[in-house]
């Protein structure tokens, strides 16, 4: 159960590092995910899973295969 956590916050913090390599606000991305900024930092911060509707809107902002970027919610 831990090492599955740890695993999830590793791949959110990915996520965190694509952010901030592309500019973007954490602000703006909460807002076209249509999520609060506190469900993203638990997302980041915490190891919470975001929903696949989420992922499916965050590999499309970010122009990734989601299944490569999120392979860890896929096993």
């Amino acid at each position: 159960m831990i090492i599955k956590v740890i695993e999830r916050m590793t791949i959110m913090k990915q996520l965190e590092q694509a952010i901030s390599s592309r500019g973007i606000k954490k602000t703006w991305l909460c807002e076209q995910l249509g999520v609060n900024y506190s469900t993203l930092w638990r997302w980041i911060n915490e190891g919470v899973k975001p929903r696949e509707q989420h992922l499916d809107k965050i590999a499309k902002l970010f122009n990734v295969n989601k299944r490569q970027f999120f392979n860890e919610f896929y096993k």
